[in-house]
């Protein structure tokens, strides 16, 4: 896994069926990591005793990275403030159990 605050599918690709992954308090699962890890029967933990630095500065610009890599396009200042918000809001609403 990256050192980044966001799990993609990317990410989780190579991991083995069945297997783990941890995560630091703050990362945010997208919802492709999500159906990816369904997919491969691979458990997303999400470390609640790991608390990095200015995760929201890593998520913010892990987001513009990935947007920028798919679309080779730079956003403008609205632009990224549209799309953070939407991948936030869209990773926020998947349910996930924090039971375990």
């Amino acid at each position: 896994m990256r050192t980044s605050n966001l799990l993609t599918a990317a990410d989780l690709e190579g991991k083995a069926r069945g297997s783990r992954v941890v995560a630091p308090r703050g990362t945010i699962v997208t919802p492709g990591a999500y159906d990816y890890a369904r997919e491969h029967s691979i458990e997303i933990t999400i470390d609640n005793d790991v608390c990095p630095d200015e995760v929201g500065q890593r998520v913010v610009s892990s987001i513009l990275r990935e947007y920028e890599a798919t679309t080779g396009v730079r956003p403008s200042r609205n632009e990224a403030i549209s799309i953070v918000e939407a991948v936030v809001k869209r990773a926020l609403s998947f349910p996930f159990d924090d039971s375990k």
